[in-house]
């Protein structure tokens, strides 16, 4: 799934709606919140390659790497401020949280973690909590404003407001 993401990504003129389609998928095949850590996590990480590659500078140094991890790819994307502070830390802590359900059998979601996650968006999580409800935070509203904040750096603000215009409203 993640190579016909990079494979549209690639297009001229992506369908956005495939990547929104695309990202829902990649939560919806599974229940398990740990797997849905896991797999949202490799999702955000095709947007990463895709700010570097759109970026030249950013870009070369990116080449020279064989095998660039996702912290680095966070570095590049610091180093040359193509995302805003608040969502940088937030990608981290969702790198740190992917890495340690990878490797703990025992490691459970909570809402205070999803939370935590996205603290720096507590508008947006209210928004996006009005309109995919659920009984507590869900990995499926974090995802969305993770996913909704990273896009915007991404897609042309007509696209991207006309996707997400219900929780800009």
């Amino acid at each position: 799934m993640l190579c016909l993401i990079r494979k549209k990504m690639s297009e001229i003129k992506p369908d956005r709606t495939y990547e929104l389609a695309a990202m829902v998928r990649a939560l919806g095949d599974s229940d398990e919140p740990l797997n849905q850590i896991i797999r949202f996590h490799s999702l955000t990480e095709v947007y990463l390659e895709s700010l570097i590659k759109n970026n030249e500078d950013a870009k070369k140094l990116y080449n020279k790497s064989k095998w660039i991890t996702y912290s680095r790819k966070l570095e590049l994307i610091e180093k040359f401020g193509l995302l805003q502070s608040p969502l940088i830390v937030t990608l981290r802590k969702l790198s740190k949280l992917r890495n340690q359900f990878a490797h703990d059998s025992f490691a459970l979601v909570t809402s205070i973690i999803l939370e935590e996650l996205v603290e720096s968006f507590p508008e947006l999580l209210k928004k996006v909590q009005l309109n995919l409800p659920d009984e507590n935070t869900s990995v499926r509203q974090v995802a969305m404003v993770i996913f909704i904040k990273l896009t915007e750096h991404l897609w042309s603000k007509n696209e991207h407001t006309q996707i997400f215009q219900k929780f800009y409203t």
